[in-house]
């Protein structure tokens, strides 16, 4: 019984840690509301099942360029050890007739903690209608670790929202 608990034991470990060093991780794009002629900014978090040794994260969005222009990025680093996190962004914008492709790479001498990592800041166009929803598309994704290993990545695609005017009020008072 010892023995088969020795060896149960011993196997759980070697499997734990195999699991703990190959890890995953996720860049997910969130959600930008704004009206017609504004400025949304879409949120960008990284998560990680093993976030200790990520230095540098390079992440592709496509995006339809009609109504719909990059403006600037804004780093937001927060996280349990963001702390005083020295982060170089560097973006480049594809041009094409149709779409657009935003290349984004973040790097840091230090870990990168998991997540708000930066704000994509974008122009919707003054021609734009109300409901009109842009996707932004994660297409490509690489997540680096301190010793130059890959993480096995996925990203999840975002959304730029336009609204129209809203009006915002307390429904107790209006009633």
């Amino acid at each position: 019984m010892r023995k088969a608990a020795g060896i149960l034991l011993a196997c759980g470990l070697t499997l734990g840690w195999g699991q703990a060093e190959s890890g995953r991780a996720s860049i997910e794009l969130g959600i930008g509301v704004a009206g017609p002629g504004e400025h949304p900014s879409v949120p960008v978090t990284l998560s990680a099942t093993n976030p200790s040794g990520v230095v540098r994260i390079l992440f592709e969005v496509s995006f339809p360029n009609k109504l719909l222009t990059f403006n600037s990025v804004n780093s937001v680093a927060k996280g349990a050890d963001a702390g005083s996190l020295e982060i170089t962004i560097r973006t480049e914008l594809l041009k094409s007739e149709e779409e657009n492709v935003l290349q984004v790479e973040l790097s840091s001498s230090d870990p990168i903690p998991e997540g708000n990592l930066l704000e994509l800041l974008f122009d919707v166009a003054p021609e734009a209608e109300p409901n009109d929803e842009y996707t932004l598309k994660n297409i490509v994704q690489r997540i680096e670790t301190t010793q130059g290993e890959a993480l096995e990545a996925t990203g999840l695609d975002g959304f730029i929202i336009v609204v129209g005017d809203a009006v915002f009020g307390c429904f107790f008072y209006m009633h």
